[in-house]
């Protein structure tokens, strides 16, 4: 499970066309988990840290319309999951930055941050 706060990496390997769920807990930079009721989440992966195209971009804000991308199975208590689908992912092979950002009360965080490896799989059927 990835924490938000300090900005810790949050690197994980996965493989082309697999689905994975990015489990994460929000927290203040002290380490306080924040409340994410009424927070709006944006995920996106890019083929760059600084530079490069949005490969691929997520968001839904809590309590708002439902969700399948990224939910928030426990808000009160900083959870929020992001949703990797098998299509999302079926053409990237390579190393790729990713981030999360957490609008709340007009205030905008980046929660989390790190890199995706994705390696290509062998079966595509």
């Amino acid at each position: 499970m990835a924490e938000t706060g300090a900005l810790t990496p949050f690197n994980f390997t996965m493989r082309s066309g697999d689905t994975q769920i990015i489990q994460a807990t929000a927290k203040d930079l002290a380490g306080v988990v924040v409340d994410l009721t009424a927070a709006l989440v944006e995920w996106s992966i890019y083929a760059d840290a600084f530079e490069g195209a949005v490969q691929l971009a997520k968001s839904a804000t809590e309590g708002g319309p439902p969700s399948t991308e990224i939910t928030f199975p426990d808000a009160v208590n900083g959870r929020f999951d992001v949703a990797i689908d098998p299509a999302d992912t079926e053409a990237l092979a390579g190393r790729y930055y990713h981030e999360a950002q957490i609008t709340l009360a007009a205030k905008k965080r980046t929660g989390l941050v790190g890199r995706i490896t994705i390696k290509t799989d062998r079966i595509t059927t």
